[in-house]
C-alpha cells in the first residue's frame, strides 16, 4: 500500500550480484492524470481507470521485454496486479475476469511479486503523519477493499508476501533474500 523506497541498481548488483534495472515509472503522467480523472466522478467509474491502466501497462510492455532480455532482475513499481486490486475491487465479479483476461493478453506478467504489506490501520496512521494533503484512495474503507483484493490475488498468484510495518532495512533484507531465492530457480513463470 503506497511506494517504499527502493535499492538503487548498484546496490543490487553489489549484494545480489546480478544485473538488475528498475523500470521507469510504470504509469506515465499523461495516463495516470487520465486514469485518475475518470476513476474518480461521483460515482466513481473504475472500469475507466483499469482501462487506462492497463492500457498504458500495454505501451510499456516492449520495454519491459527488452529490459528482461539485457538484466537479470527487472524491478517495477505495483504496475501489473496494482489495477485488479486497486481497480477490480470496485468491478462486478464479470468485470474483474475481463480485466484480468485481458491484462494477462497485454500487459507482461512478473515471475515473482513481493508484496509489502501493511494493515489498512497502520497505513491509516501513516498517511496521517505527512504533510500532503490524502489522496482520495486513502480512506481506511478504500484501503480495506484494496487489501482484501490483494489478500486474493496473493494466494492466485503467490506473492512473496513482506511484512511492511517493520524497519526498511529488516523489508529491503527480506526482499533481497525473495529475490535470490528466486534467481536460483531455472527462469519462467512460477
Amino acid at each position: 500500500m503506497g511506494r517504499e523506497s527502493r535499492p538503487s541498481r548498484d546496490a543490487w548488483q553489489r549484494d545480489c550480484g546480478v544485473a538488475a534495472i528498475r523500470c521507469g515509472s510504470d504509469v506515465s503522467r499523461t495516463t495516470r492524470t487520465w486514469a485518475d480523472w475518470r476513476s474518480r466522478p461521483r460515482p466513481p467509474i473504475p472500469w475507466a481507470g483499469a482501462v487506462y491502466f492497463t492500457v498504458d501497462r500495454y505501451v510499456a510492455r516492449p520495454q519491459v521485454l527488452s529490459d528482461l532480455r539485457r538484466y537479470d532482475v527487472v524491478i517495477s513499481d505495483r504496475s501489473f496486479y496494482s489495477t485488479l486490486a486497486y481497480q477490480g475491487c470496485h468491478l462486478t465479479p464479470t468485470e474483474r475476469r475481463r480485466l484480468q483476461e485481458w491484462t494477462d493478453r497485454v500487459a507482461h506478467r512478473p515471475d515473482l511479486v513481493l508484496w509489502i504489506r501493511l494493515s489498512p490501520e497502520e497505513a491509516i496512521e501513516r498517511i496521517s503523519t505527512r504533510a500532503r494533503r490524502r489522496d482520495p484512495l486513502e480512506t481506511e474503507r478504500r484501503l480495506r477493499q484494496v487489501d482484501g483484493a490483494y489478500r486474493r490475488l496473493a494466494l492466485r498468484y503467490r506473492f512473496v508476501r513482506i511484512d511492511g510495518s517493520r524497519t526498511p532495512a529488516e523489508i529491503a533484507r527480506d526482499a533481497v533474500r525473495a529475490v535470490t531465492r528466486r534467481l536460483s530457480r531455472p527462469r519462467g513463470r512460477t
